[in-house]
């Protein structure tokens, strides 16, 4: 770090028995970059330049509140998006520290992203732009409800179109929390768009346009004979054959939100299936979930799926079990945000592995957090990871 006082730079070293605070509690090295600016307090020795005691000062008046409607919300990456009434644009980060309420309840970002247009008022540092606490009203009676005919359905963007009685289209978001029916069983999007013209009913916030319930009916589901519609309502078009693919290369990513996962295949081309909720997953012979397949990145995939619609019937992870290693050394960097740590091995190689979502990190046993590595660099660490995608399985370290 490097401390300004009386015109004059003064370049500390931080070790890892050096103590980091940020208004008294601990912190890591890597939040103090969001304090360049604030005052701090340091004890360091004079001929080393090693800091013994860093405590980095917010100031009261960072202090900021917002008011204005959620534009978006992302759990992966814990961030909140707030248009103004002056239509200025404030991306908030949430922590776990953050408090978090939608209509007097205590919430969290998952639920919260199914309130993108609701109104919200947030206090937050207005240097670090963490929110302290976010009051997000949905105002329940803004739901509403429309009827007529499936017109689109778009799998990437969640979203359906309904063509209501009175001729309007209505294009609704599909979210998590949606329920979706299919001649009244639970079935999902990708699933809905076979059924293009069929009878839809929905219940949405008026607001933003999330579906809270989307039931759609066949012409088979409702005992009708396609061939004999109903006077008041169109025949819904017969569903276009399935046509049954087969899909073999590398998995290349998996995205556990949208229910997707992409597959490079032999020749190098790029295909996304949709897993819907029948679709069976197996990885080395076992059935397997998204989260688990999540952590397979790089394995060798076999896949059937419909080619129309691209949703997945089997997909089937070979995970090679041998690409699994280990290291023992010591940990000489941290980069939080590229989420990678370099481990020196015992040997003298320096191994850089990547931290995903997936990898368990322990600190003498205990489970802990990416962010609290930055300040154990230099102890003895042993890690399992992915010889393949240098993907951490497991990092333990000894303080």
């Amino acid at each position: 770090v490097t401390i300004t006082q009386a015109g004059s730079d003064t370049t500390l070293e931080v070790a890892s028995s050096s103590r980091v605070l940020v208004n008294g509690s601990l912190a890591t090295l890597a939040s103090l970059n969001a304090l360049v600016g604030a005052p701090v307090s340091v004890a360091y020795d004079q001929r080393s330049k090693v800091a013994s005691y860093l405590n980095g000062q917010t100031k009261a008046e960072q202090s900021a509140t917002v008011s204005g409607v959620i534009k978006a919300v992302n759990p992966a990456e814990g961030t909140v998006t707030i248009t103004t009434s002056s239509g200025q644009e404030i991306v908030l980060n949430v922590t776990a520290a953050s408090s978090l309420v939608a209509d007097g309840t205590i919430s969290t970002l998952v639920s919260l992203a199914t309130s993108v247009g609701a109104q919200v008022t947030a206090q937050y540092n207005a240097q670090m732009r963490t929110a302290t606490s976010i009051n997000a009203q949905t105002q329940g009676s803004a739901f509403a409800s429309v009827s007529g005919t499936l017109k689109a359905v778009n799998v990437l963007n969640n979203t359906i179109t309904v063509t209501s009685q009175a001729g309007a289209d209505v294009v609704l978001n599909v979210s998590a929390q949606s329920r979706v029916l299919l001649n009244g069983s639970a079935t999902t999007v990708a699933a809905l768009a076979t059924s293009l013209g069929s009878q839809v009913s929905a219940e949405y916030n008026a607001q933003t346009k999330t579906a809270a319930q989307v039931n759609v009916a066949t012409a088979l589901g409702l005992g009708l004979s396609l061939g004999t519609p109903p006077t008041a309502t169109p025949a819904p078009p017969a569903p276009t054959p399935s046509t049954t693919a087969t899909l073999s290369g590398t998995l290349k990513s998996v995205n556990a939100v949208a229910g997707t996962i992409t597959i490079t295949a032999q020749g190098g081309s790029e295909v996304v299936l949709n897993v819907a909720s029948d679709t069976k997953l197996a990885v080395d012979g076992a059935a397997a979930t998204l989260a688990t397949l999540a952590t397979k990145i790089g394995s060798t995939m076999t896949a059937e799926y419909n080619a129309q619609t691209k949703i997945a019937t089997s997909v089937s992870a070979q995970a090679q079990a041998s690409a699994s290693a280990t290291v023992s050394g010591t940990l000489k960097a941290v980069n939080v945000l590229a989420n990678t740590v370099t481990i020196t091995a015992q040997g003298g190689a320096e191994l850089v592995l990547n931290l995903t979502a997936q990898s368990k990190i322990l600190v003498n046993g205990s489970a802990s957090t990416a962010a609290t590595l930055a300040i154990m660099v230099g102890k003895p660490t042993t890690v399992e990871y992915n010889s393949q995608t240098k993907a951490v399985v497991s990092l333990n370290i000894q303080g």
